[in-house]
């Protein structure tokens, strides 16, 4: 078989392939557990084991209430993310202090994995206590559409996946 074509066949290949999220049921719900902390006042605190590009688990809160999601920079030189933009000021229950946006993939909570995206590296904020890697905000929440937090069983269920895993690869996006 010549060059010519092999590369025939490839771009007839490519040509029928459907690249993007692989099609999962709409029934296929993914639960993860989680650990509900109970704090003096009833403040309630959510925490997730995360994994970043395999290691961890790290320790990050689900916080709706964020707009950005945030990670520690002791994980954004651990694990070299790269910037993605000029520093900014950015203001929460903590205060006022720079923020460096940085672009994270290949991470996940148990089975849900989190979309490649960027987020932004700070000090997380001494009145949500020590041994916090980040926050994940409503930034990241709301593109799974819909999600269910149970305290009373401790499980956060998402009702889609929205990203591929580091393990997906060009065969299983196509129907060869």
């Amino acid at each position: 078989m010549g060059i010519r074509t092999i590369a025939i066949m490839g771009i007839f290949l490519l040509t029928s392939c459907s690249v993007g999220l692989p099609s999962t049921p709409t029934s296929q719900n993914i639960t993860e557990p989680v650990k509900v902390v109970h704090g003096p006042g009833h403040a309630t605190a959510v925490l997730l084991p995360v994994t970043i590009h395999g290691k961890g688990p790290f320790v990050f809160e689900l916080d709706t209430g964020a707009s950005t999601s945030l990670i520690a920079p002791s994980l954004v030189k651990q694990f070299a993310l790269p910037q993605a933009g000029r520093s900014q000021t950015i203001s929460g229950i903590g205060g006022v202090q720079q923020a460096t946006p940085v672009t994270i993939s290949n991470w996940q909570t148990g089975p849900i994995r989190l979309p490649a995206t960027t987020i932004v590296s700070a000090s997380i904020p001494l009145e949500r206590g020590s041994g916090l890697d980040g926050l994940i905000g409503s930034d990241i929440w709301s593109r799974f559409g819909k999600f269910t937090l149970d305290y009373s069983s401790g499980t956060l269920t998402v009702y889609k996946q929205i990203a591929l895993s580091a393990s997906t690869n060009f065969r299983s996006l196509c129907r060869v």
